[in-house]
């Protein structure tokens, strides 16, 4: 579910349900360059269910980690999405989501509590993860539901903040197995946080 065509900051327009891309793991995506969020299973996935929401209407500087230490940049908000779709898991039907939620104050709070509003609806027990832009127990305090990984994740380089979270509802702490922070970047080169992976 792109956000936007184009490249981020450089010249790019919101996307649209339009541009919404269904595929197997036999088919490559478009050669259009867009940004987003995906949801992959191994499980079938039905029901799928895209929110979006607008860019805030403004900038922050943000602390940005570089090859020469930290810099300030101000970096404008972008628009933002949860894909929402019902999983078939060896545990039932369980209703998963995907987001990179807003890193305005305020916003990202108001997207955390839409996203979840409208997985509660389906009456399944719920996962949902992403980047929250939210820290430590700020998303569990917004929704009530239970963290099932609780990692610094930010920056990827030596983590000690949490932003990539794992909430889950009608799912207990205890079912979790093993969570880890795995820092990708050093061998993919595909961000600047470390991956959540989380086996419940």
């Amino acid at each position: 579910a792109p956000t936007l065509i184009g490249t981020p900051g450089e010249v790019w327009h919101p996307a649209d349900d339009s541009d919404l891309h269904h595929h197997d793991s036999s088919e490559l995506a478009e050669e259009v360059a867009h940004y987003g969020n995906g949801l992959a299973s191994r499980y079938p996935m039905r029901d799928i269910e895209v929110l979006r929401f607008k860019a805030a209407p403004i900038s922050l500087p943000l602390a940005v980690p570089g090859e020469a230490g930290w810099q300030m940049l101000k970096v404008a908000d972008e628009p933002r999405a949860a894909i929402i779709a019902t999983v078939a898991t060896p545990l039932g039907d369980v209703t998963v989501a995907s987001t990179h939620l807003s890193f305005v104050p305020g916003f990202n709070v108001k997207q955390l509590r839409a996203v979840t509003k409208a997985m509660l609806r389906r009456r399944q027990p719920a996962l949902l993860l992403g980047d929250f832009n939210l820290i430590g127990k700020i998303p569990e305090r917004v929704t009530r539901w239970q963290s099932l990984a609780k990692l610094p994740t930010y920056p990827v380089v030596r983590p000690r903040i949490q932003f990539d979270h794992l909430l889950g509802h009608g799912f207990e702490p205890a079912q979790v197995k093993s969570a880890q922070a795995h820092a990708q970047r050093l061998a993919l080169a595909v961000s600047d946080h470390c991956a959540l992976v989380t086996d419940i």
